[in-house]
């Protein structure tokens, strides 16, 4: 085993099979969002959360982690890793809170390695407003429906769940009681969590008793819904974080984000800012996906983001998600002076900025240099530009009205 205190900086190491539990739609399971699934473990093995948790197979994974020895469900972040940039496994091995330092702590120990997660990471079905051109079947019944429908079941590899229709949580309350009992936070993720009954039946279990004070509830949204009642709700926990996906600044972000329309996103997002923007329990933020489509242009959302701030008098964090899969949506996939263009652009960019706003953007700045570590793939390439123009001409759009300079590759 590791020297404890080398544990967390090890090559392999990762704190999230120790203290979270994941879901996935449809009853599925992954040892964390970054993870492939793990085709060993089904849910249908085990009678509930709770046993699946305590199965000698987590427990195998555990070991392996323990003695930094690779797995391979992790295969996403060690990919990341190795073209030099910052993986959910070292953020989430950098950002500990004290409560999963201490239930890591208790179960090497013990050493019985299945202390109860003390997060909670419940995916509550795929039921979604959008058809997000690298989003998935599973993510989101409507590009499970377009993948099927547009794709004849095979986009590049992605085919559709179920045929096209929707996928419910496959966790049901009673199982998810116990847990929400010692569990610290709860993550709460769909398609589009507001959309989804479950969702509120979660809400309403936790209004119950005092689980709302003693828990840390995050939840994701497409800015698609104002629901003020929800919110009402949300101000009741002990702390909330509220997620809001956006990818890019006006049109731009209506057309990776498709059907939506930036009046009605960004009224949206107005609206949730006025309504907790003095509620210290409620933390907001944006988290837009990094991909070919705003390489370019995110710099614009951030500013759009920072006038949003003074005009509100809050703070809205900034969590950047580097987009690999499919990966023919990656950034790193473009020609090396594509690369370095963006690189110097963004650098510019970076330099006029004050010293606070550079320090939130610090990672995007990172992924920026590390672009130029990876070859061309000029085979992914050419999937991005099938892909984008069967999607362009089945919705009567065209990329290079909102992105120019890829008419340059």
């Amino acid at each position: 085993m590791a020297n404890d205190s080398d544990l967390l900086k090890g090559k392999h190491f990762c704190i999230r099979p120790f203290t979270q539990l994941s879901t996935f739609n449809d009853g599925r399971f992954r040892l964390c969002c970054s993870a492939l699934e793990d085709e060993r473990i089904s849910r249908t093995s085990f009678t509930d959360l709770k046993d699946l948790w305590n199965s000698n197979q987590l427990i195998s994974i555990r070991e392996k982690l323990l003695n930094d020895e690779p797995i391979p469900e992790c295969k996403n972040c060690y990919s990341q890793e190795g073209r030099g940039g910052i993986s959910d496994r070292i953020q989430s091995n950098q950002e500990l809170s004290d409560y999963e330092v201490e239930s890591l702590i208790r179960g090497i120990k013990n050493e019985n390695l299945a202390e109860p997660p003390v997060v909670l990471d419940i995916r509550v079905g795929n039921l979604c407003h959008l058809r997000c051109q690298s989003c998935y079947p599973s993510l989101s019944n409507l590009v499970s429906k377009d993948v099927k429908e547009i794709f004849n079941n095979d986009r590049k590899g992605v085919v559709s769940v179920d045929n096209g229709h929707r996928l419910g949580s496959g966790v049901n309350i009673d199982e998810l009681k116990p847990l929400l009992s010692t569990a610290q936070k709860l993550k709460v993720i769909g398609g589009e969590p507001m959309l989804n009954s479950f969702t509120h039946e979660v809400l309403d279990q936790m209004m119950t008793g005092e689980i709302s004070q003693n828990i840390e509830f995050h939840i994701h949204t497409n800015l698609m819904k104002w629901d003020q009642n929800f919110c009402e709700k949300l101000e009741r926990f002990a702390k909330t974080r509220l997620c809001m996906s956006v990818d890019a600044f006006g049109d731009l972000n209506s057309y990776i984000r498709y059907p939506s329309q930036w009046n009605h996103i960004s009224k949206n997002l107005e609206a949730y800012l006025s309504f907790f923007n003095t509620k210290k329990n409620v933390n907001l933020a944006i988290s837009p996906v990094i991909q070919i489509f705003n390489l370019f242009h995110i710099h614009q959302l951030i500013d759009y983001i920072l006038e949003l701030e003074i005009k509100y008098s809050t703070s809205v964090s900034l969590d950047f998600i580097y987009l690999t899969d499919p990966s023919y949506y990656s950034p790193y996939i473009l020609p090396l002076a594509i690369k370095e263009e963006a690189r110097e652009e963004f650098d510019r960019y970076y330099n006029q900025l004050n010293s606070d706003v550079q320090q939130r953007l610090n990672g995007l700045k990172e992924f920026y240099e590390s672009l130029s570590r990876q070859k061309e793939n000029v085979a992914e390439l050419k999937k991005f530009k099938e892909v984008t123009n069967i999607y362009d001409s089945h919705r009567e759009l065209r990329v290079l009205d909102f992105v120019p300079w890829l008419g340059t590759i």
